[in-house]
């Protein structure tokens, strides 16, 4: 699953098998699905083919940032 919030979106996945699950999937969000940066370690898993594969351990989870963070540079005002 994945929720989308100015321009950026948080990629959900979660095994709940009590085996370990090994899946490919599209992120579904375009170009900006194409690296998607673990928000636990900051580690990345990066798209072949338009498609991220990876191995969920038994029970595991995985939570990934999408898109940039240009919203918050937008926000902010400098003042000198």
């Amino acid at each position: 699953m994945w929720y989308d919030w100015r321009n950026n979106a948080v990629v959900i996945i979660h095994n709940f098998h009590d085996k370990p699950v090994e899946i490919t999937f599209d992120a579904g969000i375009g170009d900006d699905g194409d690296i998607l940066i673990d928000i636990a370690d900051g580690t990345n898993s990066h798209a072949s083919g338009g498609k991220h594969h990876m191995v969920l351990e038994p029970c595991g989870y995985r939570w990934y940032r999408a898109g940039g963070l240009d919203y918050l540079l937008n926000e902010v005002t400098f003042k000198l």
